[in-house]
Order: structure tokens, then sequence, then C-alpha cells
């Protein structure tokens, strides 16, 4: 089984590693502390596939070499400490490097019979914590905001419960597939839309309703590409909802459904391109 570093920053010089020798530093266990995130799973998935075919190293590394995109570099130097000034074509050399060493490593020291597992995920930078507190705390009073204007004399009519998962994915993972424009806006109108309609037409009987709501709402964001976990609560929240909810009918599709989530991306659109390397969205379509 192919074996990679733990990739948690040391104190070692990255400047003075690459002024020693950057084509053939001799400490595996620096080249392994090197790197700032773990591979990509495209890179990892070259090197497992090649190694169990048993070609050879340097045949891996130059492969390993053609699918590190510069995208990839960028993601990994956010993890790099303030105060290690380095630049980009240095950390790739760096990267790479690391990545031949411990794929050396791999191949030539054997695995041991059993090694524990750390499964806790690991904690994102205070920086960043504090910038997903932010982003959702704007996020949500944005909506709320918008609450007040168009609905003077209800306290809630614009914010449903998926509203606060959304925020998780804009403000906490803003790079994943799942919190990108097109699954954010897609994947709350078509479950609103679904959920609506299970909710007037099967609303007789309530578990109908819920589960046929939910289970179709998913497979059509899949069938769309626009799969949004919270939208599967919206369409669920358009079932079980208030009176309120229900006396929308087809309104709930825009309000809330896509006057919010416009709102939060809005949001995001400001606060998840501040600082340095920070970039969002990954793609609009």
């Amino acid at each position: 089984m192919l074996r990679h570093p733990s990739f948690r920053m040391g104190a070692m010089d990255f400047v003075g590693f690459l002024g020693e020798d950057a084509a053939a530093p001799t400490d595996t266990a620096d080249c392994w502390a090197v790197a700032a995130v773990p591979p990509p799973a495209p890179a990892l998935a070259i090197v497992t596939s090649t190694l169990s075919e048993g070609d050879n190293v340097p045949l891996v590394a130059k492969r390993l070499n053609r699918v590190l995109t510069d995208d990839d570099i960028i993601a990994a130097m956010e993890s790099v400490p303030d105060y290690l000034d380095i630049t980009t074509s240095d950390f790739r050399t760096v990267y790479h490097i690391a990545y031949r060493h411990a794929l050396q490593h791999a191949a030539l020291t054997p695995a041991p019979a059993s090694r524990p597992r750390n499964l806790e995920p690991p904690r994102p930078p205070l920086m960043e914590i504090m910038r997903s507190w932010i982003g959702a705390f704007i996020g949500i009073a944005a909506v709320a905001g918008i609450n007040c204007l168009l609905f003077p004399h209800s306290a809630s009519a614009m914010m449903i419960g998926s509203f606060g998962a959304t925020a998780v994915l804009l403000f906490g993972a803003m790079r994943s597939p799942l919190a990108q424009p097109r699954n954010i806006i897609g994947g709350h109108i078509l479950s609103a839309i679904v959920g609506v309609t299970c909710a007037q037409l099967l609303g007789h009987q309530p578990w109908l309703a819920e589960a046929v709501a939910v289970a179709s709402a998913i497979a059509l964001m899949h069938l769309t590409r626009t799969l949004h976990p919270p939208g599967g609560a919206t369409a669920l929240i358009a079932v079980i909802g208030s009176a309120e909810v229900h006396r929308l009918g087809y309104l709930y599709v825009l309000a809330p459904a896509t006057v919010g989530p416009l709102a939060m991306l809005a949001v995001a659109l400001v606060l998840n391109n501040l600082g340095a390397g920070r970039r969002y969205p990954e793609g609009w379509l």
C-alpha cells in the first residue's frame, strides 16, 4: 500500500532547503515535511496505479509532474505559514521533490504490519475559521435583511433551515463542487419546484409527499448536475413547512428559494475572494 507523509509543516527553512541542492536533497524526512497538503486525488491515483503495475519510480514522478496543475500548487501554498517567503516556482520544485522521495520511500520501504490511522479531520487555520464565521454571519444577515424589506410582518418568511447548510458549504468549504454557483442556485430552485409540486399533489398523504419530494429532488439535481445537499431540505420544507409556506405555493420557488441563495452567493463572491491565493467560484457552469 502506498504511504505518503503526514504533510504537517515543520520548522525547516524552505529557501535554505532549495539553496542546498534543489535537484537531489538527501533527507527524506525533510522532503516529507515540505508539502502542506495531501496530493490531489488524480495525482495520488496515478501514483498508486503506476506502482501497482510495477513501473519504476522515475516514471511515476514524470507522470506526477504532468498531472499537478498551477491551481494545485496555489491551493497547496495556502497552507504555508506566512513567515516562509517562497515563490510559486520554488514551491512547485519542492513539491515535486517531496513526492519523488516519498515515492522512493514507499517503493523501497515495506509498510508496517499494523499502522494506526488518524481519522481526526484537520483543523483549519484560525484565520480561515474567522473568515467562515464572518461570511456565514453576513450571508445569513443579508437574507434576514431582505426578509424585513419584503415581508415586514413576518419574521421568517425568507429564512428556511436549508440556508444554514448552504452557508456551511459557501463559507466553510468554498472549493467543494457542491458549493459552486450552479449547484447553489440550481439546487435550491429545482428542489423548491419539486417540493411544492409534491405538497400540492400528494399532500393528502404526508409521508408519501415527503419521501417523493426529497428523492425526486436528489434525482433531478443529479440529472442537471446541480447537486446541492441543502436542496433536499428545501424540497422537504415545502412539504412539511408551516401554513405560511403552503400559502406561498409556487411563489416559494422565488422567495425564499431563489432570492435567499442569490443573497448569500453575492456575499460569498466578495468575501471568498479576499486574500492572496483565494478564488471563488471554481467555475460558473
